[in-house]
């Protein structure tokens, strides 16, 4: 195996440069020296093709990842994610809207009048209402619940001073994509309130 061997200024020693046993493919390898000693901690680094230079080393972190993103368009108007796509990084309102990716907050509300002709008031995710009979409703949700495992709270009244119906209600017959309530007065008789309000919360 070939070698340079170079003594120390003071013959207290030598230093050599050994070549390897044998070159990738056998090649003729020339590498070509840096033109200065560069500067402290600094390392010797190649371009691939031969030449070395001095360059300050280049500390790995496994913690930093680099991404880059293709965003197709600015987003426009709001409650939208940003999300994965066959057609790269693209904003999308989730299915149910924003309330529907969290688990802990109302995935339905519905505020509505429950006497005479029946009609909503406000709501959220509801697609919905049916006057089954005096007293009876049946709210139908755009998204459904994954399971009928969702808290309903349901609660009637009139949107004046007067609280009658005073009596109770129920919740019934509970299904992912609605729930049927039951309102009665203090007698025990089925009654319409004037005002119905709704709240669901559960996984979707």
């Amino acid at each position: 195996m070939a070698e340079i061997k170079i003594k120390a200024d003071s013959n207290g020693g030598t230093v050599s440069l050994k070549g390897p046993a044998t070159t990738t493919g056998n090649a003729a390898i020339q590498l070509t020296l840096p033109v200065d000693d560069g500067t402290a901690n600094q390392t010797l680094t190649t371009n691939g093709s031969g030449v070395l230079s001095w360059a300050a080393p280049v500390i790995a972190d496994d913690s930093i990842v680099e991404a880059k993103l293709d965003i197709h368009a600015a987003p426009s108007g709001t409650d939208k994610f940003l999300g994965y796509t066959s057609n790269g990084m693209e904003w999308a309102v989730p299915s149910g809207g924003i309330a529907a990716t969290h688990d802990g907050v109302v995935k339905v509300w519905c505020n509505f009048n429950g006497t005479g002709t029946i009609a909503i008031r406000d709501h959220y995710n509801v697609s919905s209402i049916t006057d089954n009979h005096t007293g009876t409703y049946t709210v139908s949700f755009d998204t459904d619940f994954a399971s009928v495992n969702f808290v309903a709270v349901i609660s009637g009244g009139h949107s004046g001073n007067s609280s009658a119906p005073r009596g109770f209600e129920t919740v019934s017959n509970m299904q992912v994509g609605s729930v049927k309530m039951d309102f009665r007065d203090d007698t025990g008789n089925e009654a319409d309130p004037q005002v119905v309000s709704v709240i669901c919360i559960g996984d979707q």
